[in-house]
């Protein structure tokens, strides 16, 4: 598998510089992170049409104005077709599509989930950002997990029998979830939930198919906000269009009961999530350093990430080897241990030593969430270190599977281990 097919099937982190990737971020029940993972969001709705022709003129409902625009039945989460927002997805998308590297989400498919893509070569990053300033948008830096932030996504906006699990946030308050809500009758719905805040990039978005497949109406909830909801005989859909935001829940279940709709939209407190209050994300978060004794800003741990993945995507032994800290203790699976001094002396036994661990190190660089310790830049549970060397090059100190076959420092005192707790 390769590092962009993994991407596409983790659902990760928002890593562009946004790590907000939706389109790969398929947020599943029993899979997906929301991680796995966005960070940017690739969802929304298609409805099965008995739209009357009053409404369906008047577009009162909204639903064919989040139409991706020039990709058919595929919505847009971030905003309508209008939007700076939806503009700059659409290229991106046609961009992505012309590398061949996008989803053909233009092929109008029905994915009963949430779509995230990820970042993972430089070119992609500035593309991204032309795009982005091309329409006055900024980019998340990151899409965190919230558990690693206490405080910072407040649930009360959600009823006693709903719950959400595998939170990512950004740092102007988009966040995306899976959620589950128990129904009266003993049932349970999963669901994804995507609040995009206007004005950033957010790489969301749903196909949906032919949108006269869907009975869209509005419906007053609990809360007395407005919805949009809409039933089809694959998914149900809600959108709320906040003062600065788009709300969106996607469920997809066949034969879902309008009622059970709305008894969802009824557990959802929409009025709490507006306006959007930004989070705090720093210390362990996307904006600052990581620690102040790194020595390295977030920024450019995600940029060598980056890099190292786009390498390791080409086969590029050489350059990979290149990025690791000399002299270092070398262990193969078989326990065979060895000295290497020079990246050519690593280079002689990759197959032996390294290769068996270079997925160990992609799955932990696109997962994204770093923690330091001592100096270094950890991830993957202690598996990984990364810091500064004398050279002033960023360069990877430790790599080792659980049962101890890896790279490691000539020097003790660094090895696979439980990640540090976040300073208080």
């Amino acid at each position: 598998m390769t590092n962009k097919e993994f991407y596409q099937e983790t659902f990760s982190q928002l890593r562009s510089s946004c790590d907000i990737r939706w389109e790969d971020m398929e947020m599943r029940t029993s899979k997906r992170h929301i991680s796995r993972h966005l960070v940017t969001l690739a969802a929304v709705i298609a409805l099965m049409a008995v739209l009357s022709a009053a409404a369906v003129a008047a577009d009162l409902f909204g639903l064919r104005r989040m139409l991706l625009p020039q990709w058919g039945q595929t919505l847009s989460l971030s905003g309508y077709a209008e939007s700076p927002e939806s503009r700059a997805l659409a290229q991106w998308r046609t961009w992505l599509t012309e590398q061949g590297l996008g989803a053909a989400a233009e092929d109008g498919g029905t994915d009963p989930w949430f779509q995230i893509d990820q970042i993972y070569t430089p070119e992609m990053e500035e593309a991204l950002t032309e795009i982005a300033e091309k329409y006055g948008l900024t980019l998340h830096p990151a899409a965190v997990d919230a558990a690693a932030f206490p405080g910072v996504f407040d649930e009360t906006f959600l009823g006693e029998n709903n719950r959400a699990y595998h939170v990512r946030i950004c740092e102007d308050g988009t966040f995306f979830f899976d959620g589950e809500y128990d129904l009266s009758g003993g049932e349970t719905l999963s669901y994804q939930f995507i609040r995009c805040v206007r004005g950033s990039f957010t790489d969301g978005l749903l196909e949906v198919g032919d949108v006269s497949r869907y009975q869209e109406w509005t419906y007053e909830t609990a809360c007395g906000r407005t919805v949009t909801a809409a039933l089809a005989e694959d998914r149900g859909v809600l959108i709320a269009d906040l003062e600065d935001c788009l709300v969106t829940v996607n469920v997809p279940r066949a034969e879902l009961e309008r009622q059970d709709l709305e008894a969802l939209a009824d557990s959802i407190d929409f009025g709490r999530l507006t306006p959007v209050t930004a989070p705090d994300l720093s210390g362990r978060g996307a904006d600052t350093q990581l620690n102040t004794g790194s020595g390295l800003e977030t920024g450019a741990i995600r940029t060598f990430a980056a890099e190292l993945l786009d390498l390791l995507e080409r086969d590029d032994r050489a350059a990979v080897a290149e990025r690791f800290s000399y002299p270092c203790t070398v262990t193969t699976a078989e326990g065979e241990t060895f000295q290497a001094d020079t990246a050519q002396e690593l280079l002689d036994r990759w197959d032996k030593a390294v290769a068996p661990v270079t997925g160990t190190l992609s799955e932990a660089l696109m997962g994204g969430d770093f923690f330091s310790h001592d100096g270094l830049v950890g991830t993957a549970d202690g598996a990984v270190w990364f810091g500064l060397t004398g050279d002033g090059q960023i360069r990877i100190f430790t790599l080792q599977t659980p049962e101890g076959a890896g790279v490691r420092p000539v020097s003790p005192g660094i090895s696979a281990g439980p990640s540090p707790a976040p300073e208080a």
